[in-house]
């Protein structure tokens, strides 16, 4: 029976002992869970708190938004594109234009050059009085008509017209050539006396000035136009 009891005691003194190792154990976890916390906490000691998760109504705004500013910034690229598109089509067709005055201008006043020249050669050899009907000075004169009435064509289909300026017009630098003077009272001082040559013009572009003569004397000449 003393045995017994001295089995039970020591049971109970074994219960005891795993009791207290288990706390211990227990301590020894969270000690090293405090730790662990210790560790993963920031420097100023305390958890940064948790940021509020984004709902998917305000999630899909933000996208819309985005959108919408990626949007706007390409519309505004593409409207500043075509004005310059617009800019620079404009330019080409004004130098395309100015490419094409000049290169008629210069076409005609050859064309121009090469008429006067049979019309002077018309002047020189157009028949005398007398001349023998299909000799050939007839024949040559009829050949410089024929050529001047093919150049003439040529500047009528241009729009290229002569113009004589009237007597007593003022004398305007653009469109008259001076070649000398003369005495005429009637009209005024410095102002168209004589007209030697007519002009030549396409639209507003004087192709070859009228050649005229001036009074020397006379009264005030009035301001050109």
């Amino acid at each position: 029976e003393a045995g017994a009891e001295k089995a039970e005691a020591g049971a109970e003194k074994a219960e005891a002992g795993a009791e207290k190792a288990e706390a211990g154990g227990a301590k020894a976890e969270k000690a090293e869970a405090e730790a662990s916390a210790d560790a993963e906490a920031p420097a100023g000691g305390k958890a940064e708190p948790e940021k509020p998760q984004e709902s998917p109504e305000a999630a899909l705004q933000r996208q819309v938004d985005e959108l919408e500013g990626k949007l706007r910034e390409s519309k505004n690229k593409l409207l500043l594109t075509l004005a310059s598109f617009e800019n620079l089509k404009k330019e080409f067709a004004k130098e395309r234009e100015n490419r094409r005055k000049a290169a008629t201008t210069n076409f005609a006043r050859r064309v121009l050059d090469i008429y006067l020249e049979f019309d002077q050669m018309a002047t020189q050899s157009a028949p005398v009085e007398g001349s023998e009907a299909g000799g050939p000075r007839i024949a040559l004169y009829e050949g410089i008509t024929l050529t001047q009435a093919l150049y003439k064509s040529m500047l009528e289909n241009f729009n290229v017209e002569k113009f004589e300026p009237q007597l007593g017009e003022s004398v305007v630098s653009r469109r008259h050539e001076e070649a000398g003077e003369v005495d005429n009272a009637e009209i005024p001082a410095r102002s168209i006396a004589e007209v030697l040559e007519p002009g030549w013009q396409l639209g507003e572009q004087i192709l070859r000035r009228a050649r005229v003569k001036v009074a020397r004397s006379g009264p005030a000449t009035p301001p050109p136009p």
